[in-house]
């Protein structure tokens, strides 16, 4: 409330009371507005001052939060430039981070290669070691087990690539040297014997008791003995592997009897004995590879079905001219009666023939030719049964040869990427497949192909023959027609 309301307010109550109370009334009143005039100025002095208090309360606290809020913002700002620089941090760390794995990860590599090759040559030397050459088997078995033992496991490959690489070396050298000793070997009967050996690397050996020679064949390694001995019948080439093993033990140059090829037929002139029959047909089968039981399956199926169909068209569908000529006879004689026991009495199509036209001599021509053209329509699958088959067979003959080419094609180059161009037989095992089934594919499909002409052309005349036949019988009993 301000000075002016004070004034309008005594000013009011003067007028008020002006005309009804006297001069004391009006005195008492005035002390009374000057108290309130009084009590309101108190009142709103500390109306005024507590503004004023919460006014600079107010402008205080905005000068505090003003502080705060400044030194928030610097926080803040610390903040996010500590944040800036953890990031930076983090993106240094996680370059150096994907730097030292991309190290390890080569050094992995680097390790996992190591050990494959030490694996590799671990495996390999293994093979190398353990071959199928029987003469020093145990002692370079043992030299690669040495290896084995002294360094397990993958902990040092660089040490077992050393120790593989000594022992490869020490059978390199071993396989270059030509030794003689004595020592025990197996016949071919499975008897031990006492022999003088002499051995050219790791490729070849002979030996020589008292008397008789033998030299170590090769047949394969395939086979499942790869080498075995064989006697020497040849007296003049058991008196050279005599010689050859004292001029060696003498230290003197000596003529050793070498089989190059070391095939059968090497060992047919060595040890003049001729294997047998079934001894050939087994290993040119086995020769063949898998491609052979088909092949030999199929050749056995049309066999079975050409027998069955000559037996069929020689049997049931003979040309049997005697009961044709003898049904003509009785049907142009009128003894239509005689002619049906006879047809009754016959076996076969000429029969079945024979009796389908009598059956219908009451009905007309029209009739009886219906029900022979019926009958010979039901005996035509039984000729044609088989004969697709067969085709088909002498098609499919060439195509499983192919079939045994290609896999044979496939071995070689297989031999060739493991074992190179060095031995020629690697190579010759996978032609000879190649060719072995081919021929025996063709072999298979000629003659098949000609036998089902044959059939099909026998198929043919016994149709005809059967229609003439029908023909001829259907004249003789209508012949006005």
């Amino acid at each position: 409330m301000n000075y002016r309301s004070i004034s309008l307010l005594l000013l009011v109550v003067c007028s008020l009371f002006s005309q009804s109370q006297n001069v004391a009334d009006l005195a008492r009143q005035l002390e009374a507005a000057k108290e309130l005039y009084g009590d309101k100025m108190a009142e709103l002095e500390k109306v005024s001052n507590d503004r004023w208090k919460a006014r600079q309360k107010a402008v205080l606290e905005k000068e505090q939060n003003q502080i705060q809020l400044e030194q928030q913002r610097s926080s803040v700002e610390q903040l996010y430039s500590d944040v800036a620089r953890v990031r930076e941090e983090k993106l240094s760390r996680e370059e150096l981070l994907s730097v030292e794995q991309s190290k390890a990860k080569d050094a992995q590599e680097s390790w996992n290669g190591l050990l494959g090759v030490v694996e590799q040559k671990r495996s390999l030397t293994n093979r190398e070691s353990g071959g199928i050459f029987p003469i020093g088997l145990e002692q370079r078995m043992a030299a690669v087990a040495a290896v084995d033992a002294r360094f397990p496991g993958n902990r040092y490959p660089s040490e077992v690539l050393k120790g593989i690489v000594k022992t490869q070396a020490d059978q390199l050298r071993d396989s270059r040297e030509i030794t003689t000793t004595k020592t025990t070997i197996v016949d071919e009967a499975n008897n031990p014997r006492e022999v003088n050996l002499l051995r050219i690397g790791h490729a070849y050996a002979v030996a020589r008791t008292d008397s008789a020679a033998f030299y170590l064949s090769f047949f394969g390694e395939g086979a499942s003995v790869p080498f075995k001995w064989l006697s020497i019948e040849d007296p003049v080439v058991g008196s050279l592997v005599g010689n050859a093993i004292a001029g060696v033990s003498q230290g003197t140059a000596v003529v050793v009897p070498v089989d190059m090829l070391q095939n059968d037929q090497s060992q047919e002139l060595i040890s003049g004995k001729k294997a047998p029959l079934l001894v050939r047909i087994k290993d040119f089968i086995i020769k063949g590879g898998f491609v052979m039981g088909p092949l030999i399956l199929v050749a056995l199926w049309a066999i079975v079905i050409a027998l069955n169909r000559i037996v069929v068209y020689a049997i049931h569908h003979r040309r049997d001219y005697q009961f044709i000529n003898e049904a003509v006879r009785l049907l142009e004689m009128g003894k239509i009666s005689e002619a049906k026991l006879f047809s009754e009495r016959g076996k076969g199509v000429l029969a079945r023939v024979l009796n389908s036209c009598l059956k219908h001599t009451d009905q007309s021509r029209t009739a009886a030719e219906q029900s022979v053209k019926e009958m010979l329509l039901g005996e035509m699958p039984s000729l044609e049964k088989h004969l697709d088959t067969l085709a088909v067979i002498a098609g499919s003959a060439p195509l499983l040869g192919l079939l045994g080419t290609v896999t044979g094609m496939i071995n070689m180059f297989e031999a060739i990427t493991a074992f190179g161009t060095g031995d020629p037989k690697l190579l010759a095992g996978g032609i000879s497949e190649a060719l072995i089934t081919t021929e025996v594919g063709l072999a298979i499909a000629i003659p098949v192909l000609l036998l089902h002409n044959w059939l099909r052309n026998r198929r043919n005349g016994i149709q005809a023959e059967m229609e003439i036949y029908a023909m001829r019988i259907l004249n003789r009993i209508w012949p006005a027609e």
